[in-house]
C-alpha cells in the first residue's frame, strides 16, 4: 500500500478566507521529475479490480464540518416585544468564516400563530437569511407572545450530501447547526377572566369559581398574587373577597343568596376588572312547607280565614316541585273544618300543582 496525505490542500479547497483558498483541481500521481529520463513502472488497482477486493483503492476523509452559532443577548423577554440574535458562522476551531454567501434558515418551536423573524424589529417577516461573502455573522430580530420557553434553530441546507443507494437515498445536512433557548414571559395584567358558570346554580348552596390574571395576548400572568373584590348582580354573594392568588390564579367557593335571572359575578383587583357568562339562580328543590299567616284569630261559627300555604327550600327561598304536592289538613280543635275557598265544600286536603 502507498498512502498520501492531503489534508493541507483540502483545507486550501475549504478556506474561510479568499486569500488562502485554492481552487479544487482533485489530484494526480506523477514522476517527481517530469522530463526525468530513468523509467520507472508502477501498477495500481482500480476501483473496478474484481480478483481481490481489498485491493482496491479508497480515499479516507475525516472532517469537521463548518457550523452555525447562534447568539443570544439574554434568555427571556416579555410577551409582545423584539429581540435581538446573532448567527454566527464558523469552522472547527470557531474561527470565522467570511468566504461565500449562506443562506440561514430559521425556526422556532413556539405556538403562537403569531411568532416571527425579521431583519430588523417590527419589520417584514422573514423565515431565512443570508450571511453574504466577506461577513462572518448577520443580526435579525425575533417577536413572541406566547408565554413560555421557546427552542430558536437555526440551520442551512445549502451543504447536503447522499446516503445510500438508489432508491435508498438518505439526505444529511453538512453544515453544523445550533439552537438556543428563549424564554417569554407574561406581559402586565390586562384583565381577569373567569371560568364559566353552568346554569342555573342553587340560591344558598355554594359553588366554585375561578379567577385567572392574563396580559392582552392571553397569558397567564403568574407572578399576580394578590386579592380582589368580588360582587355580584343580586348583590347577594358571599364572601366579598377572594384569597391570595397563587401563579395568577385564584379557585374558591362562593355563594348567592338570592333568586335571579341573568346574575353575573365580577371581579377587581390590581385596577383590572372580569366578569362572568349570565345564569340564572333558582330555588333549590321543596324541603318544608309555610303556613301563612302563622296565627290567626277568628268568631266562632261563624267566620272562616283563608290561608296560604307556600313550598320552601332547605334555605327558605319559595320552590317549585317538578310533580303534584298533596298537602294533607288537621287542626286539633274537635269542631275545626276545612272547605274549598269561596264555597262550602269541606276538604281534608290540598294539592299544590307541578
Amino acid at each position: 500500500w502507498e498512502s498520501w496525505g492531503v489534508t493541507s490542500s483540502v483545507q486550501q479547497f475549504r478556506s474561510k478566507d479568499t486569500a488562502s483558498a485554492s481552487r479544487n483541481y482533485g489530484w494526480r500521481i506523477a514522476d517527481i521529475s517530469e522530463g526525468s529520463l530513468v523509467q520507472h513502472q508502477s501498477v495500481f488497482y482500480s476501483k473496478e479490480y474484481e480478483t481481490d477486493l481489498a485491493k482496491r483503492p479508497y480515499l479516507r476523509v475525516k472532517y469537521y464540518p463548518p457550523h452555525l452559532e447562534l447568539e443570544t443577548y439574554g434568555s427571556s423577554f416579555d410577551a409582545g416585544n423584539w429581540v435581538k440574535m446573532t448567527v454566527h458562522r464558523k469552522d472547527y476551531e470557531d474561527n470565522s468564516i467570511t468566504r461565500g454567501d449562506l443562506i440561514v434558515k430559521l425556526d422556532s418551536s413556539s405556538t403562537s400563530s403569531n411568532a416571527k423573524f425579521s431583519l430588523t424589529e417590527g419589520g417584514t417577516t422573514i423565515t431565512e437569511l443570508e450571511i453574504p461573502n466577506g461577513s462572518s455573522s448577520k443580526d435579525f430580530w425575533y417577536y413572541d407572545d406566547k408565554a413560555g420557553t421557546w427552542t430558536i434553530h437555526v440551520y442551512t441546507s445549502d451543504y447536503l450530501y447522499l446516503v445510500g443507494s438508489p432508491p435508498f437515498m438518505i439526505i444529511v445536512m453538512n453544515y453544523g447547526d445550533d439552537s438556543e433557548q428563549q424564554t417569554v414571559d407574561p406581559g402586565p395584567i390586562n384583565s381577569f377572566v373567569l371560568g364559566t358558570i353552568s346554569s342555573p346554580k342553587i340560591a344558598g348552596v355554594s359553588f366554585t369559581i375561578s379567577i385567572t390574571a392574563k396580559d392582552e395576548f392571553g397569558n397567564t400572568v403568574t407572578s399576580y398574587t394578590g386579592t380582589n373584590a368580588l360582587s355580584d348582580t343580586t348583590g347577594t354573594i358571599n364572601p366579598t373577597m377572594t384569597g391570595a392568588f397563587v401563579n395568577g390564579v385564584w379557585s374558591g367557593d362562593v355563594v348567592i343568596n338570592k333568586v335571579a335571572n341573568n346574575v353575573k359575578v365580577s371581579t377587581s383587583g390590581g385596577g383590572k376588572t372580569g366578569e362572568t357568562n349570565a345564569f340564572n339562580v333558582v330555588a333549590g328543590p321543596p324541603a318544608k312547607l309555610l303556613i301563612t299567616p302563622p296565627t290567626l284569630t277568628v268568631a266562632a261559627g261563624v267566620q272562616y280565614s283563608s290561608l296560604t300555604i307556600v313550598l320552601k327550600d332547605a334555605h327558605d327561598f319559595e320552590a317549585t316541585a317538578t310533580t303534584l304536592v298533596t298537602v294533607n289538613l288537621a287542626t286539633t280543635s274537635p269542631d275545626g273544618e276545612f272547605r274549598e275557598v269561596g264555597t262550602a265544600t269541606k276538604i281534608t286536603s290540598v294539592s299544590i300543582p307541578a
